[in-house]
């Protein structure tokens, strides 16, 4: 029976070839017979889409710029039709027709070609190759009354073998032979059904396909039944997948045991009951009635949504062991969802455990590394450790043998993660026996900003050994030391208001002693907003040498002001006045004996500054100011020498000769023309106004002292006329500082 095949061409392509990116593909094609020869007779071929009669557009070139007119001939456009060889760029996936000029070959109505594919069989024998039905029902008729008839029939793809009557056999090979040939019966391209002899064993062997057995009858089927002995096989290693299936029961009894085994890579035992309950039931009364094993793997219980696995021990224990030298060696594990939780529960158990037991009713126990609890929830309470059972409980962390620094440590590691230890009706006790220093230890780590703070936020005594907040020794110190480089390292601060003593320093029978041993940065300030009182039975603010010093140190280091009370042979009394809400401070002196009535000493009066001099008696000199009406500011220059010195008032002087008095800043003056005055020598600095009141003839001035000051005489004629002197020494004698007059100015003369 001849076949229509395409396969592999091996000449001209072992795999697909691609053009451009359109997704076309090149396909070749050699036309051969039923003998492998290259028919060299094709005139025409046709190329379809699938399973329709409608050419695709198809080329010649890679570039795709060549379209081959279809049908494809030898000398149709951009053929590639030669002694039935032929290819093309197209769409992966076709059917054809083609032919030598009489017959036809085609794929019509069969599965798609596709590149991989590269030779087309045409018979050439057969004339017709497509549509047409047989015209006969031929037939073959075997044996000596025709036993056995082959009919090929009118009905498409029947072969019938009739026998001639009942009972008739049909047999293959000879019986009693030492070597029997095999029945063979091909289904496709595969063979099928295979009847088999090899020495001692028969075989019975399908290959092409679904074996049935009694598919559609009602009647049982049996295999090994009856009375045998011999051992039933079904399957090999090889063999495929092996299906009981049934309505009703499956039972499989033995008087031995039973071994149920696959020996193939990842192959699995599965047990399932879709509809019903899965029982495994071990009635021996043996330790391991029912064990279940995976050697090489592991061992999975599942069970559906909301139903629950038991494990139940009626009167004995439930053990769990796992031997692998593993991180999490025992695994519980609860993906439930959020709701999800484990609990472990002992409902009727009461024992607790002491020191080195292990006998409570739920017991953690790891004989030789620790016991870890661990959670990610970010929730409050995602630790909790709490009892509940009445006012005789107690929670005990115990560790019995650890001696390192953090034998037992409670951490918080995250940044702003607090550790909170809260006693709600109860106290908090802290308690260390070890005999070293730092029994207790209380530090913060966490950065420049990080404290230690102790608070009592409801406490209100302040009574000696009941303080809200109360630091005992019984038999040592107390020490707070801080090694800040910085202000405010120890710091005591009483913020709430209270008349009286809000800070007490006290001892019942010793000294309160403040050292500041900074060398230049060891001081002490004592700083009071109201009243500062130092009270003791016998007074003294400091007692020293004979001479006591006090020294204030400056805002550059090293600068200091310094306080020197010597030693008094009487009683002195220093009196700090009140004055109001102004700021005041001491005079300061060079003279180390300054003090009233002391030669050289400079000291305060009523509105006074006073001068002793250089003799120590009762005169003095008196700086005194008038009252001030408004803001006045005196300036002295930049410079050494004498200051101005003007009496106050004005006084007046007559038309007689006679010298003009010094005594006020302006003397006013009557004249007449015989008035001749003269001007005697005043104070270094002295300063003087001459002005004629009323004019009675011409009035002569001469000074005292000519020598050097650059005039003789001063001629007064009219009123109003005056002149401004200041007198210099008793060298250069008055200078004149300035003319001036109504209508004239006074005349002047030199020396």
């Amino acid at each position: 029976m001849k076949k229509l095949f395409i396969i592999s061409m091996a000449l001209l392509l072992a795999g697909l070839s691609f053009a451009r990116d359109t997704g076309n593909v090149y396909h070749a094609v050699q036309v051969i017979d039923e003998e492998e020869v290259n028919i060299t007779t094709i005139t025409s071929v046709e190329i379809y889409f699938p399973d329709t009669t409608t050419n695709p557009v198809i080329y010649a070139d890679r570039a795709e710029l060549n379209a081959i007119t279809l049908p494809m001939t030898t000398s149709s456009t951009n053929t590639t039709l030669v002694d039935g060889v032929f290819s093309w760029y197209g769409q992966d996936g076709y059917d054809f027709s083609i032919t030598d000029g009489t017959n036809v070959r085609t794929n019509a109505n069969h599965r798609t070609r596709t590149a991989t594919e590269g030779r087309i069989h045409f018979p050439t024998y057969l004339n017709n190759l497509t549509t047409s039905a047989y015209l006969d029902a031929d037939s073959i008729t075997f044996g000596t009354g025709s036993d056995w008839v082959v009919n090929g029939g009118a009905v498409a793809n029947t072969l019938q073998w009739t026998p001639a009557a009942d009972d008739s056999t049909y047999n293959i090979g000879t019986s009693g032979t030492t070597a029997n040939s095999n029945f063979n019966v091909y289904t496709g391209a595969s063979l099928g059904f295979k009847l088999s002899s090899s020495g001692a064993t028969h075989s019975l062997t399908y290959d092409g396909g679904i074996v049935n057995l009694n598919v559609n009858s009602n009647f049982a089927t049996n295999i090994n039944s009856g009375t045998s002995t011999g051992a039933t096989t079904i399957g090999n290693s090889a063999g495929g997948a092996f299906v009981l299936d049934t309505d009703s029961t499956i039972n499989i009894n033995a008087d031995d045991s039973i071994d149920m085994s696959t020996s193939g890579a990842s192959a699995d035992i599965d047990i399932d009951a879709a509809a019903g309950s899965v029982i495994i039931d071990g009635g021996e009364a043996i330790a391991d009635a029912v064990t279940i094993t995976a050697p090489a793997g592991g061992v999975d219980i599942l069970a559906a949504a909301t139903f629950d696995i038991d494990i139940t021990a009626t009167c004995g224990r439930i053990i769990g062991t796992a031997t692998e030298n593993i991180q999490n060696t025992v695994h519980l594990e609860e993906n439930g969802g959020a709701s999800g939780s484990v609990n472990i529960y002992s409902n009727q158990g009461t024992g607790a455990s002491a020191t080195t037991e292990h006998d409570a009713s739920i017991q953690l126990q790891s004989d030789d590394g620790g016991i870890g609890i661990y959670t990610t929830g970010d929730v409050a309470n995602a630790f909790r450790l709490e009892t509940n059972g009445g006012t005789s409980e107690t929670i005990v962390i115990n560790n019995l043998l650890g001696t390192g620094a953090g034998a037992i440590t409670i951490a918080a590691n995250a940044t702003g993660g607090d550790l909170n230890l809260d006693s709600v009706l109860g106290r908090i006790e802290i308690e260390a026996e070890e005999d070293v220093a730092n029994a207790i230890f209380i530090i913060a780590d966490g950065g420049t900003s990080s404290s230690v703070r102790i608070f009592n936020d409801t406490g209100i005594s302040a009574t000696d050994t009941a303080a809200s907040i109360q630091i005992t020794s019984d038999l040592g110190g107390i020490e707070l030391l801080s090694s800040l480089a910085a202000a405010n390292q120890i710091r005591l601060n009483a913020a709430g208001t209270v008349v009286g003593n809000a800070v007490v320093l006290e001892t019942t029978d010793g000294g309160i002693q403040m050292n500041a041993d900074g060398a230049s940065n060891g001081d002490i300030t004592l700083d009071a907003a109201d009243i500062m009182t130092f009270t003791s039975a016998d007074v003294k603010i400091f007692d020293g040498a004979a001479a006591e010093t006090w020294t204030i140190e400056g805002t550059s280091n090293g600068t200091d002001a310094t306080i020197v009370f010597t030693d008094p042979t009487a009683n002195i009394t220093w009196t700090f006045p009140t004055g109001g809400a102004d700021t005041v401070a001491i005079m300061a002196s060079t003279l180390a004996t300054n003090y009233p009535d002391i030669v050289n000493s400079v000291w305060g009066g009523t509105n006074q500054l006073i001068f002793e001099g250089t003799d120590a008696d009762t005169e003095e000199t008196v700086l005194t100011v008038i009252d001030a009406t408004a803001d006045n500011t005196l300036t002295l220059a930049d410079d050494s020498g004498g200051i101005g010195y003007i009496p106050t008032g004005s006084t007046t002087k007559d038309a007689s000769d006679a010298a003009i008095p010094l005594t006020a800043a302006v003397v006013i003056g009557t004249s007449d023309a015989t008035s001749s005055w003269s001007l005697p020598d005043g104070n270094p600095g002295q300063v003087l106004s001459i002005i004629i009141g009323t004019d009675g003839g011409a009035a002569t001035l001469t000074p005292d002292s000519t020598t050097g000051d650059g005039w003789a005489t001063m001629i007064f004629t009219n009123d109003g006329e005056g002149a401004t002197f200041m007198f210099v020494d008793s060298t250069v004698g008055w200078a004149i500082l300035g003319t001036f007059g109504i209508t004239t100015n006074p005349l002047t003369t030199g020396e």
